[in-house]
């Protein structure tokens, strides 16, 4: 596997540069449905909407 890595990097650097953004950006998408799933079950668990008016939310 590491030899595989190596010269596909090397080798086709735009597919690379490709797979590189394309995992930061589905990890980026991951890690924001995870937390607004906890942060709205945590709203749910303390019985409170998840953005309250009164706070100009």
């Amino acid at each position: 596997m590491n030899d595989f890595l190596t010269s596909f990097s090397s080798n086709h650097t735009l597919l690379w540069a490709l797979l590189i953004v394309g995992v930061i950006a589905a990890s980026a998408i991951g890690l924001h449905l995870f937390w607004t799933a906890v942060f709205r079950s945590v709203a749910a668990l303390r019985g409170g909407p998840a953005k309250n008016p009164e706070d100009g939310g």
